[in-house]
């Protein structure tokens, strides 16, 4: 009798649901990433995964979120930033240009709207036809702060709204000119400019739990 009774409590308890405790439910990772470091976005995803945040949502807020990926780092005394990683950044031209290089002298020239044909270069008699980014990007602040010298854009310029609008502009007119990041390998694109190699950020809170390190960790490893 004993025995019956004790495999009956035994069956109820193997049947009845496990509380969940807090710890066991994943917690919410507030991202911003902007869109030149998208490509990042896999990696925070797989460390998500290995670290209390188990789920990920997309913020439009670099400053309320818990962490940003952004290739500036803040002004912002509260926020602090991690490299995690390194982007190479270039000026191209579509592969079916003529023209084999720039120097800074003549990528700031075209920037400005002093040199509007490609013949003031080298190349065909035809109009340059110049992409830039809105001026909050990532990318064209980073121009801006380099090879453009804090100098304004002609006011003739095309505005891309992220890369991939911009490699596909380049891609499809061969005489587009703008900037993208790790062109190499890719058949649509002649580098006519390198612009150097700069750092991708992680930007947390500088008063930001634990568990954010956690992450972070994996990100610098990554």
């Amino acid at each position: 009798m004993r025995l019956r009774i004790f495999l009956f409590l035994l069956f109820i308890t193997a049947c009845t649901p496990q509380k969940t405790t807090v710890d066991d439910v994943p917690q919410l990772l507030s991202l911003y990433s902007s869109s030149a470091t998208e490509a990042w976005m896999p990696l925070v995803n797989t460390c998500a995964e290995h670290s209390p945040f188990g789920l990920v949502a997309r913020s439009h807020n670099s400053i309320s979120a818990d962490i940003s990926l952004r290739l500036i780092a803040p002004a912002n005394s509260a926020l602090t930033a991690y490299q995690i990683d390194e982007m190479d950044v270039v000026i191209v031209g579509n592969s079916a240009n003529p023209v084999a290089a720039l120097t800074q002298e003549q990528v700031l020239a075209i920037f400005e709207g002093r040199i509007r044909n490609w013949a003031q270069v080298g190349g065909d008699d035809v109009e340059i036809s110049l992409w830039v980014y809105e001026p909050e990007n990532d990318l064209q602040q980073l121009f801006n702060e380099t090879a453009f010298e804090k100098r304004k854009p002609s006011s003739l310029a095309k505005q891309a709204q992220n890369m991939e609008e911009m490699r596909s502009e380049i891609a499809k007119d061969a005489y587009a000119l703008g900037g993208i990041s790790n062109a190499e390998g890719d058949e649509n694109f002649r580098v006519l400019y390198d612009v150097g190699s700069f750092p991708v950020f992680a930007i947390i809170q500088e008063d930001a739990e634990k568990e954010l390190f956690i992450l972070l960790r994996c990100l610098q490893e990554g």
